[in-house]
């Protein structure tokens, strides 16, 4: 039951935050990244669980990209201000 649980975080948060981070508007882009971001501890944790060690380094990847997003999205709606 847990790693069904764990499953459907990961699918629902990857499916919407890649489909937020295609919206040409962006300020779903950034929510897309927060979703992203938001799903990383069940990547985390079912990579490291089933010894998936490409998957887990791809998630470190994926975390840093997120939290590239949002750092990139807060200072370009704090230039145009």
């Amino acid at each position: 039951m847990t790693e069904q649980l764990l499953q459907a975080w990961v699918l629902l948060t990857g499916g919407a935050s890649v489909w937020l981070m295609a919206d040409p508007r962006g300020q779903r882009r950034s929510l897309g990244c927060w979703i992203g971001l938001a799903g990383q501890p069940a990547w985390f944790f079912s990579t490291y669980q089933h010894f998936q060690w490409g998957m887990f380094m791809l998630s470190v990847v994926f975390t840093s990209s997120f939290i590239r997003g949002i750092v990139l999205h807060r200072f370009s709606r704090d230039n145009k201000k």
